[in-house]
């Protein structure tokens, strides 16, 4: 408590002193009751005279944290076949035990597979194995502190990310404890497949396929797209140790309306070590969905054939030639209006176009009525 509050509070309690003796014994026959009296007096006003003061009490607590350290163990059953079940067990129990490094960190273990497990249902049956997730569910843990983690493994995952690549952006430092041989295993795997979500129909849209390899000696593998029916594209792709990493955007067509299902598939190499991660499957929505243009003319010319063959090369757009008096009837059914050399007939179409605020080109030439084209705008 600040030296001021004592003084106050120590001030407060003589000034209720002097209150209660100047009230109830100052020249007063002092009898018991006022003795009574001036305790209650020196009392309340001593407990007034604290609350207008308000005094705070602070407690200053230190506490050592120690940093965290995360063992985590390969509950998988490849551990098992390599006859190193109780290799890890034991590295474990040693890193756990050793009092240079209970003194410094929080131990804890953790087994992993498919997922993480609690320290007492290491099996090592385990089946699949992703060193990947594991080391992110420890890495969100303890992401608000310095929490090293130590990895005792044979290096083996079923599925998941290169866990060699993605540690590099974890906050934590990671040690490593390998079991069984050191030979890098292969494998190819699809990363990520980006792609829109809709496609017009009989247009074209780009698929951006993300691959990697994992190996030493370079290899050749052949990208396939297929659709329930067939294989719609096709490439041959090499991998090695230096160029481990591909980036490749086939243009597909999109010939069927609605939602179709595609699957991207790389052909296992010889020895991989996986093969789940060599396919992955997208989707995309084709969309039917054509702009409807009215080309209205009473005349018979080889420009409206040129304006219809030119616009449509557009799959996305479809242009109907017509005279004034069938577009009045299904005038609600185009986005947008040609008029070719207008004429005095199409006093009603300039009427309806102008009533709904509808778009229009209008093409003028020879056969052109200007004296009604003026009227009409």
């Amino acid at each position: 408590m600040p030296t001021p509050t004592v003084l106050l509070i120590l001030l407060s309690g003589i000034i209720a002193l002097l209150w209660a003796m100047f009230q109830y014994l100052y020249k007063t026959k002092r009898k018991r009751v006022h003795w009574i009296l001036a305790v209650l007096r020196f009392i309340s006003v001593g407990a007034l005279g604290i609350l207008i003061i308000n005094p705070k009490f602070e407690k200053l607590a230190t506490q050592l944290l120690k940093p965290k350290l995360s063992i985590l163990v390969d509950n998988s059953q490849s551990i098992k076949f390599l006859n190193k079940d109780s290799l890890s067990l034991k590295l474990s129990e040693i890193l756990l035990n050793d009092q240079r490094i209970t003194e410094r960190f929080e131990v804890s273990r953790m087994g992993f597979d498919a997922k993480l497990i609690s320290r007492d249902s290491l099996t090592f049956e385990g089946s699949p194995t992703n060193i990947t997730k594991a080391l992110q569910e420890v890495e969100t843990l303890n992401r608000s502190q310095s929490a090293p983690i130590v990895l005792i493994s044979d290096g083996q995952h079923t599925y998941g990310q290169n866990y060699a690549m993605v540690s590099k952006q974890f906050d934590q430092a990671i040690f490593p404890l390998i079991l069984g041989h050191t030979d890098h295993p292969k494998d190819l795997r699809i990363e990520t497949i980006n792609t829109n979500r809709y496609s017009y129909f009989k247009n074209q849209f780009p698929v951006e396929l993300f691959l990697s390899y994992d190996g030493v000696k370079p290899v050749r593998s052949r990208l396939q797209i297929k659709t329930r029916s067939a294989t719609i594209y096709e490439e041959i792709l090499d991998f090695s140790e230096t160029q481990n990493s591909r980036v490749v955007t086939p243009i597909l067509n999109a010939d069927k309306v609605g939602i179709q299902q595609y699957e991207a598939h790389l052909l296992p190499i010889e020895g991989e070590s996986t093969t789940k991660n060599n396919s992955q499957q997208f989707s995309i929505e084709v969309i039917d969905q054509q702009t409807r243009i009215a080309l209205i003319s009473n005349l018979t010319h080889p420009d409206i054939g040129t304006l219809k063959t030119a616009i449509e090369t557009n799959k996305q757009r479809r242009i109907d030639v017509m005279k004034p008096s069938k577009f009045l009837e299904a005038f609600d059914d185009y986005n947008s209006v040609i008029l070719y050399q207008p004429d005095i007939s199409f006093k009603q179409v300039f009427e309806r176009i102008a009533a709904a605020r509808l778009s229009y080109f209008l093409i003028c030439g020879p056969q052109t009525d200007f004296k009604a084209l003026n009227q009409y705008q």
